[in-house]
């Protein structure tokens, strides 16, 4: 399997940091917060899930806005940074530490590193 991990261009930084300001919308709107944390994140969730979908941010919105959000919480408490990761089976945006131990968004290199035997995970 070959993977190649690179630093995000403008255009993805600024993705990214779009994504953000969405999720400490959504934050403020369904958790009734202006602070971005776990609790917050968790709060938001919980109150978006609960309304009508008529009455609620689309999912996938939902789903990029909270995950850069909760992405950006880690990053700063662990030390990682945003990467392009790019393998067999796509490119995705992702948290990069160490080699083989990342998280990403979404999920396309679980079974590209399970079967290569190593961690996909923090």
């Amino acid at each position: 399997m070959n993977q190649k991990i690179e630093s995000p261009n403008r255009d993805e930084l600024e993705w990214l940091a779009d994504n953000l300001a969405i999720g400490k919308k959504i934050v403020a709107a369904y958790a009734d917060g202006s602070q971005l944390d776990l609790d917050s994140l968790d709060r938001a969730v919980v109150e978006w899930a609960s309304r009508k979908e008529s009455d609620r941010i689309a999912a996938n919105d939902v789903v990029n806005a909270l995950g850069i959000a909760f992405g950006h919480i880690l990053a700063g408490g662990l030390g990682l940074k945003w990467a392009v990761v790019s393998g067999e089976n796509g490119v995705d945006i992702a948290l990069h530490g160490r080699p083989w131990e990342y998280s990403r968004l979404p999920n396309c290199f679980n079974s590209e590193a399970d079967s290569a035997g190593r961690s996909a995970t923090l």
